[in-house]
């Protein structure tokens, strides 16, 4: 637990220095892009939600601390980052890095691409038809690939085991497909993965239980 606080400061810590560096940061206030804008460099927010429009372009990251990060369909964006809020990505949106959240959950809709890796401490993960060039990577958040997701890299559970650990759960459902392995880096975690009829894991799966659902 005390090693957990300790990555989780470090990854909040690196967030603020990375917002408050920014050229363009609200502070206390929430931020809209509208529909169809353009924007160059990052957008960042402390204490404040971002929301990104329909159809946007947006030549940097999303950055937030204590507040969510929502991108409208069709859009734009380099990366995207969060300490303290969630991460919602609609449809038909290319995001050319990383998404990574500390304490708040990723939800990626249909026909989305990430090209770089998902990472989160405490935030699940639920992903529909999205097609991820790299890594899936959390310690303590559920998983969800649905309605054909393609992950071609793995998906990866960090963290140590503690006395009354909850069960993970990692669902690959509906047509989807995990190109990589399923690795679980230590082997006292409790970790399920349930894989449909339809469904595939190419790899190995290590360290978890592997569920076949009708």
């Amino acid at each position: 637990m005390r090693y957990l606080m300790l990555i989780s400061n470090y990854f909040a810590l690196f967030f603020i220095l990375l917002v408050i560096s920014c050229d363009s940061t609200t502070i206390n206030k929430s931020l809209t892009i509208q529909d169809r804008e353009k924007v160059k460099g990052d957008i960042s927010s402390v204490n404040g939600n971002i929301r990104v429009g329909e159809e946007c372009l947006i030549y940097g990251d999303c950055q937030t601390i204590n507040g969510s990060i929502k991108i409208g369909k069709n859009s734009e964006i380099e990366g995207l980052q969060s300490v303290n809020g969630t991460i919602m990505v609609g449809e038909r949106v290319e995001v050319k890095r990383s998404i990574r959240s500390v304490n708040g959950s990723v939800e990626v809709a249909e026909d989305s691409r990430i090209q770089g890796e998902i990472t989160t401490i405490n935030g699940d993960i639920e992903l529909h038809k999205t097609w991820i060039k790299q890594d899936l990577e959390t310690r303590h958040g559920d998983i969800l690939l649905d309605q054909g997701t393609e992950l071609k890299g793995d998906i990866i559970i960090r963290g140590d085991s503690e006395k009354h650990d909850r069960l993970l759960t990692i669902q690959i459902l509906n047509g989807s497909k995990v190109q990589g392995d399923v690795r679980v880096m230590n082997p006292d975690r409790r970790v399920e993965v349930h894989v449909s009829a339809d469904s595939e894991i190419l790899g190995e799966v290590i360290h978890a239980k592997v569920v076949k659902d009708s």
